[in-house]
């Protein structure tokens, strides 16, 4: 959408309050994103800590031993990862709220802008 110069300050506010309430709704679907993300990798951390296997009755003690470990060091890197992934995505979610709260204010201030200019 192109950015036409206003012909009046009516128009100059209407505009301003049209881009304001743009980057509002940007920045509120941004964090509704983040959010989504956050509840899926604790989805995930949470299925990670449930075992997910029986072993059956001709399995040895030894390889479910093995296996058991050798799936516990997988869970432990898995957790590591997902764990930063979700100190990164906290991370940004506090960032996108303070955008929001930013974006939210500029709207406040475009509409009183409106009300102001508008006889």
């Amino acid at each position: 959408m192109p950015i036409r110069r206003p012909r009046s300050l009516r128009a100059l506010a209407v505009q301003r309050r049209s881009l304001a309430a743009d980057a509002a709704e940007s920045a509120a679907r941004a964090l509704e994103t983040i959010e989504a993300e956050l509840a899926a990798v604790d989805r995930e951390m949470i299925a990670l800590a449930a075992p997910d296997r029986t072993p059956s009755a001709s399995t040895s003690l030894a390889a479910l031993l093995e296996a058991a470990a050798l799936e516990q060091a997988g869970r432990r890197e898995r957790s590591r990862a997902l764990a930063a992934r979700r100190s990164r995505l906290e991370a940004d979610r506090e960032a996108a709220r303070r955008d929001l709260d930013a974006a939210q204010a500029e709207l406040a201030k475009a509409i009183q802008a409106v009300k102001i200019v508008t006889p």
